[in-house]
């Protein structure tokens, strides 16, 4: 430790050193927001970006556009969008399929035979999921072999194969009332905060951080995953590993600039 080294500025350097590698950006508001569509963008192969900008901007505002467009257009690389409805999906594949359907039945105060017939489309779907999520959530970590199989299999469960089930998921939901979804999805997800499971609330202190952990969890399998070649495409060219902490200021500011523009 040098003479100007503190343990403060340790932690600083370490933060920072950790946005050198990579960029987590949380988005949240309320329905009709535009999370979505901001998160769309920045998992977009491609931006469109307008060339001369936008109305309001001063002269010097658009050279700097201009600037960090042309940065943004040799450089980018699409971010990758975690959904919270994924992981509250992995919470709810934990409950077998009767489980799940005495849930939904409780939460929307519906008959539990008429639920388990609107819901019979899915059955087999869910029942093959909650197989494969409990199998890989009790997966050994033993050796380095398994360790790697089971964050592969992480990352196409949780940005593959779940979101395209959440999708199933809500449609089947919505047969028994529109509103079904919404609720489902907020009970587990207060439930999980509580209880660490999906349906029930009542409190354990254990599993207060159960669904951050998670979250965490899942972005470091990220990042690791793309450190390995040819997932990463470049140190100094990665949306994640962008050196200039300016530039990554620049980038959000354009790209809530790029949605107003939309609208």
């Amino acid at each position: 430790m040098s003479e100007i080294d503190t343990p403060s500025s340790i932690a600083l350097k370490s933060i920072y050193e950790e946005n050198k590698k990579f960029i987590v950006i949380g988005l949240t508001g309320r329905t009709g927001s535009g999370c979505s569509t901001s998160a769309k963008i920045l998992s977009s192969e491609e931006l469109e970006i307008p060339a001369d900008g936008y109305s309001g901007i001063s002269d010097n505002q658009l050279r700097k556009h201009r600037i960090v467009r042309k940065f943004i257009q040799k450089k980018w690389h699409p971010f990758e969008c975690l959904q919270i409805r994924t992981v509250i999906t992995r919470y709810i594949l934990l409950l077998n399929f009767s489980e799940f359907c005495k849930f939904t039945a409780d939460t929307l105060e519906r008959d539990l035979h008429e639920t388990i017939e609107k819901l019979s489309t899915i059955k087999d779907q869910y029942e093959n999921l909650n197989i494969e999520v409990t199998a890989h959530l009790a997966s050994p970590e033993n050796t380095s072999n398994e360790i790697n199989d089971k964050k592969k299999f992480a990352y196409q469960l949780y940005f593959k194969t779940l979101p395209i089930f959440a999708d199933i998921l809500r449609d089947a939901l919505k047969k028994i009332s529109l509103d079904a979804y919404t609720k489902i999805y907020q009970t587990a997800g207060d439930n999980i905060r509580a209880s660490g499971l999906a349906n029930t609330s009542k409190f354990d202190h254990d599993k207060v951080f159960s669904f951050p952990k998670i979250i965490n969890k899942i972005i470091s399998t990220l990042l690791r995953s793309h450190r390995k070649p040819p997932m990463l495409h470049s140190n100094r060219c990665h949306t994640k590993s962008l050196r200039s902490n300016i530039l990554q200021r620049k980038i959000c500011k354009l790209l809530f600039s790029i949605y107003k523009y939309r609208k």
